[in-house]
């Protein structure tokens, strides 16, 4: 499984024992572009890490769709907040192209989580990691103008610049699709 490699690179020591619970937990799910993970309104139940493809936290509005975020290969994706708290969330998550996740429950999160202090040590870390990106994400929002924001998401997160649809990065940044593409006009022009 793709997760257990990932765990060991980032330096939990993956035990015998630890491996049979996620080879146990986990399964293996393929979905198809369009699909939902967790639809929003409802209690999301599962924590998927993303082998390939692309997911889209978003929420929908009377007469809008807003991301959020992506969650591209390598990455977990859920909603959190209603994943750790159980609770409706005002998110939905769907898939942007046909993805393969490795999927578990919140039931044998918990589990991992309790009987494997080391598990529960990453599960900490990479708690931790996702409200430094969404402050890292909150700032960009309120402190810089259009172009500044785009050069400061595209250093930090250069792989979904590359890979995800203008649209999808230009809802991230609170802009219209088209005032980033003139950003990117400009950029180019510019590097010239």
């Amino acid at each position: 499984m793709v997760l257990i490699e990932f765990l060991k690179q980032a330096g939990v020591s993956v035990s015998e024992e630890l491996e049979d619970c996620l080879l146990r937990s986990l399964k293996l799910i393929t979905y198809k572009k369009g699909d939902f993970f967790c639809e929003q309104g409802h209690v999301c139940r599962l924590l998927g890490f993303m082998v390939e493809g692309q997911a889209a936290l978003h929420y929908l509005t009377d007469s809008n769709e807003f991301t959020r975020w992506i969650g591209l290969q390598h990455t977990f994706v859920t909603s959190f907040n209603s994943f750790i708290n159980e609770v409706p969330h005002i998110y939905g998550i769907s898939f942007l192209t046909d993805s393969t996740m490795e999927v578990f429950s919140k039931a044998e999160f918990d589990k991992l989580a309790r009987d494997f202090p080391e598990m529960n040590q990453f599960i900490v870390r990479a708690i931790a990691q996702e409200v430094v990106k969404y402050q890292h994400l909150t700032d960009l929002l309120i402190t810089t103008k259009g172009k500044e924001r785009y050069l400061k998401f595209q250093e930090r997160y250069p792989q979904m610049v590359r890979e995800v649809p203008q649209k999808y990065i230009a809802s991230i940044l609170g802009m219209n699709p088209r005032h980033l593409s003139r950003i990117r006009r400009q950029l180019f022009e510019e590097s010239k």
